[in-house]
């Protein structure tokens, strides 16, 4: 599912570049450095829309899903060591699966409704359907610092300089999050009842502790695909 989110952003910034000065007809991607500079117009098209080069914006999929694969290998562990604690172990082998079926088709219910409006945004949906995620609120009251912090995420009008890891960690709490370390440096955070998008959002710790230049892009976009959040979503409290 997140490379189809990913897919569906991509596809619109796809639609606006124009090769055909390289590439029509297609002989001339043949001539010297035309191929390279057919590649280097397509990749400085997508920086500038979604903030990152192709490159990039996959290497940061791929580090969600192993994210994930191992925080499911983690969970898969602690039932395995619950369960070794029973004494038909054989029953509990089989009863817990269905467990786990239950509670990932009960997850995946809650967040079903989001993911249609992630992915049609991305591609110029009718209007009835940009509108279908009516429960999210429209605003999110914050405090001063977290508003500070969360303008120099999402807006792009302006130089937005670095923002520090425990700053941000520190804006998501003002928000209800909770932070949970998945290994090593991926954190996930889940948002609180009321948020709408009952879904949680990976994000990598930069090593030097400060998000800034491309990685500060990716989180503005991450969050923004995740819980459809823009500069708008914010107020004082």
């Amino acid at each position: 599912m997140r490379s189809q989110e990913l897919e569906a952003e991509l596809a619109p910034i796809k639609m606006e570049i124009d090769l055909s000065e390289y590439a029509v007809p297609i002989d001339n991607l043949l001539e010297p450095w035309m191929a390279d500079k057919a590649l280097d117009m397509m990749e400085a098209h997508v920086v500038q829309r979604a903030g990152a080069t192709l490159g990039y914006l996959y290497h940061i999929l791929v580090e969600e899903c192993i994210a994930e694969l191992e925080d499911q290998c983690e969970q898969a562990k602690a039932r395995a060591k619950n369960d070794s604690k029973g004494e038909q172990i054989p029953v509990l082998a089989t009863q817990e699966p269905q467990e786990e079926r239950v509670e990932s088709q009960r997850r995946k219910e809650k967040t079903r409704p989001a993911q249609p409006s992630a992915l049609n945004v991305a591609i110029n949906p009718p209007a009835e359907q940009a509108q279908e995620p009516a429960q999210i609120p429209e605003t999110l009251s914050v405090s001063d610092s977290t508003m500070n912090i969360l303008m120099k995420i999402f807006k792009k009008s302006e130089a937005r300089g670095a923002v520090s890891w425990v700053s941000f960690e520190a804006a998501m709490a003002d928000l209800d999050f909770s932070a949970h370390s998945k290994y090593s440096s991926v954190y996930s955070f889940w948002p609180p009842e009321f948020i709408a998008i009952c879904r949680s959002v990976t994000i990598h710790r930069p090593h030097n502790g400060q998000v800034e230049g491309v990685r500060l892009s990716i989180l503005s976009l991450r969050l923004k695909r995740t819980y459809e959040w823009s500069e708008q979503t914010f107020k004082f409290a």
